[in-house]
């Protein structure tokens, strides 16, 4: 478990989708009009304007409520709510929604497929304990409290925190049954995210230095990398290449190196040998060309960018995770 405490006037909290991204981001400025990915999304905003239009979230789930003042909201043009300090409202994400009045918003936001919610939660005397549920499926737990008014003090793992009114706690990478408590005076907004890491992020490689069996795995892939191998070839059909393995090897294809090199090379090595020795024998030169550039010069091409260990993305369909598999 880890856990920060944010003081910014507006502030975004988030988790990224796609690769090296599964970490807890925290940006100073609110950023809601970005086009962006995400697997979910805490934020807080000072509303700048009268009419403030937010982005729909595609897909996904969103959680809204103000913090100060109360203002009117029109949903998807077909409805209306006059929604007060604490109070919280979850909408499809895929509805428009449009806030009247200057005030300052809290929202969460999640993607299909992870558990979301907010609630308005009162501090007492007495501490209220709360559990991380134990599921079979999530494995990554989130838990924030945000302190509307008054203060908190949060108990877990023998720490106690304080957060005081406008500060923004963030528990990360929670255990399943894992306990914390509130206490304290006045009442905050409590936010929770869980959802199973298989299903979105790709299992993460440490890289190594290169070895020759990276070399000779680089040659396999030049030699077994064209359209309808699948067909042909059952490791292909057993075993697919990760994303970042395919990535590096889109460098390589875009551009056709590897027939640019050849006919290049083919070419000059048969004007050379025409003009040193005529065309006698030019079967010789041609053969070792293509030798060289079939055994050393194309799969050194894909062994520069690939990475290594080249055999560990290089995977057995059955052992690559749900998100592997959709990418």
């Amino acid at each position: 478990m880890n856990y920060k405490i944010i003081n910014d006037k507006n502030f975004v909290a988030k988790i990224n989708s796609g690769e090296e991204n599964f970490s807890l981001v925290t940006l100073g400025e609110n950023q809601s009009g970005e086009k962006e990915e995400f697997l979910w999304k805490l934020e807080k905003n000072v509303a700048q304007k009268e009419e403030t239009v937010f982005q729909k979230v595609f897909g996904g789930k969103r959680f809204f409520s103000v913090l100060r003042e109360s203002v009117v909201l029109s949903v998807n043009q077909q409805s209306t709510k006059k929604l007060s300090p604490g109070q919280v409202i979850s909408l499809d994400g895929n509805v428009s929604l449009k806030e009247f009045g200057k005030t300052t918003n809290y929202q969460l936001l999640v993607k299909d497929g992870l558990q979301g919610k907010m609630q308005s939660v009162d501090f007492g005397q007495e501490a209220q304990e709360i559990t991380v549920e134990k599921t079979k499926e999530d494995d990554y737990h989130f838990k924030g409290i945000y302190v509307v008014k008054g203060y908190a003090i949060v108990v877990f793992q023998n720490r106690e925190i304080l957060i005081n009114q406008g500060q923004q706690l963030l528990v990360e990478e929670m255990e399943a049954g894992e306990t914390f408590s509130i206490m304290g005076q006045g009442y905050g907004l409590f936010t929770a995210v869980d959802f199973r890491r298989e299903a979105f992020f790709s299992e993460k490689i440490p890289k190594e230095k290169a070895t020759m069996e990276d070399f000779f795995l680089a040659m396999k892939i030049a030699h077994t990398n064209f359209r309808g191998s699948g067909y042909l070839l059952k490791s292909m059909r057993e075993n697919r290449y990760d994303w970042e393995l395919r990535k590096a090897m889109d460098i390589i294809d875009r551009f056709y190196l590897p027939a640019i090199i050849g006919l290049l090379g083919l070419g000059l090595v048969s004007f050379l040998w025409m003009e040193f020795f005529g065309s006698e024998k030019i079967l010789f030169p041609i053969v070792l060309w293509l030798l060289l550039d079939l055994f050393f010069i194309t799969p050194f091409l894909y062994f520069l960018v690939i990475p290594k260990p080249v055999k560990k993305h290089i995977k057995p369909v059955d052992r690559m995770t749900e998100y592997e598999k959709r990418r």
